[in-house]
């Protein structure tokens, strides 16, 4: 069984796997380059946001996360277009940690994530306590006067 946890409190990891974004702005195209970490939801914006000013050489693009949505924003001062289905990057890029299909989006000033991203499913081991038997609680020590054992734990799927 699945758990479901915050992407928030676990980040959105940048590998080469997934550091890329092509886009076209003013009829030139552009590949940002992400640089590679975990990032909480308003640290992954900004890096969008960094990468993309840094490959144009000027700061028409913002990026930002809505925690109400769960949805991350892309927006230009004018059209542009986020290459995600066509890019010379395309098999990196970061388009499915922003919540967009791999598909092209076009003809817009604005881009708004298709799913929200702010969740996701783990089967991480929870840890739970179980009472220990009299022979190894840690209160007594061992008969041949060494230590007391440590408290017994057991992994469980939750």
């Amino acid at each position: 069984m699945a758990t479901t946890l915050w992407r928030f409190m676990w980040g959105w990891e940048v590998t080469t796997s997934v550091n890329k974004l092509d886009f076209k702005d003013a009829g030139t195209t552009y590949a940002a380059t992400l640089q590679l970490g975990v990032y909480v939801a308003a640290e992954f914006a900004a890096e969008v946001q960094r990468a993309m000013r840094a490959a144009t050489g000027n700061s028409n693009q913002t990026v930002t996360f809505s925690f109400s949505t769960n949805k991350f924003t892309l927006a230009g001062t004018s059209v542009f277009q986020l290459l995600f289905g066509t890019g010379a990057n395309a098999a990196s890029d970061c388009n499915g940690l922003l919540g967009f299909a791999a598909t092209d989006e076009t003809g817009a000033t604005t881009y708004t994530s298709d799913d929200a991203v702010g969740a996701g499913s783990s089967t991480a081991l929870i840890w739970t306590t179980v009472d220990p038997g009299v022979d190894n609680t840690p209160m007594t020590a061992q008969a041949d006067g060494t230590a007391a054992l440590l408290t017994q734990r057991v992994p469980r799927f939750m």
